[in-house]
């Protein structure tokens, strides 16, 4: 075989090769303090009686927006070389990619008289922000997600429509849409244990696979550590906070 075939035959092979490899998990930067912050203040989940930012809502011990905090470590792969297992790492990258995916799908509704509603992108038309906002928080929620979580997210969607609708000519079908809106563990990938996925990222998991559990090493004694000191303590670099500015005199 002459040397030119040869190389035409190797750059065949080679291109084939990278056809058949999988295709690997994107890492993305994702700022869910902001998502919290931009959600909170669309939905007023106050006035309901809990705030999205600085809240337990699912009452698991670790506070949404430290687990947040840590999937999104994950996801922009700010780990320590060799401290979590790769494929764990792109398992998750993987999931909260479908479950993107899967939050458009699931928000996705019938309204009579208006037709088919896509509640992420009609969001997005009027506020772009407000509409990638709600899609990442709740998929990271999900991603993050054991049974306590799942039934809190469906508490979130339940108050979104009630936003979204009130004051429109469609708000006497609140309750119709509402019951089009479930979020349940079958439909996403969660990693949190809801109710029998890999938990990685639950309290009771072990993202670093050392000796103590996530929730074990977020106390410190019966006192929550700062998220930094969690995150470093689980070989990640600590998520940037988002602080909300108040006003002043």
């Amino acid at each position: 075989m002459s040397c030119g075939r040869l190389l035409i035959v190797l750059a065949a092979v080679w291109s084939l090769s990278c056809l058949l490899q999988p295709a690997q998990a994107q890492t993305v930067d994702v700022d869910f303090d902001v998502a919290l912050f931009v959600v909170d203040e669309f939905l007023d989940f106050s006035q309901a009686g809990a705030a999205l930012a600085g809240s337990d809502n699912d009452g698991n011990g670790i506070l949404e927006e430290d687990q947040l905090g840590m999937l999104s470590a994950l996801l922009r792969n700010g780990v320590e070389p060799g401290c979590i297992n790769a494929s764990t790492i792109s398992a998750i990258q993987a999931g909260f990619a479908a479950n993107k995916v899967a939050v458009k799908q699931e928000l996705i509704v019938n309204i009579s008289g208006v037709g088919t509603v896509d509640i992420i992108e009609s969001l997005g038309e009027n506020d772009p922000v407000l509409g990638v906002a709600l899609q990442n928080l709740l998929a990271g929620y999900m991603t993050i997600a054991d049974t306590s979580t799942i039934a809190f997210v469906n508490e979130v969607g339940d108050t979104a429509v009630v936003s979204v609708l009130t004051g429109t000519s469609a708000e006497n079908q609140i309750a119709s849409v509402q019951d089009q809106i479930n979020f349940t563990s079958s439909t996403f990938d969660t990693f949190g244990n809801a109710p029998s996925e890999p938990n990685y990222l639950g309290p009771a998991g072990n993202i670093d696979g050392d000796s103590e559990s996530n929730l074990e090493e977020y106390l410190d004694g019966a006192i929550q550590k700062p998220r930094e000191e969690w995150l470093t303590d689980n070989c990640m670099d600590a998520s940037l906070r988002f602080t909300a500015i108040q006003g002043g005199g």
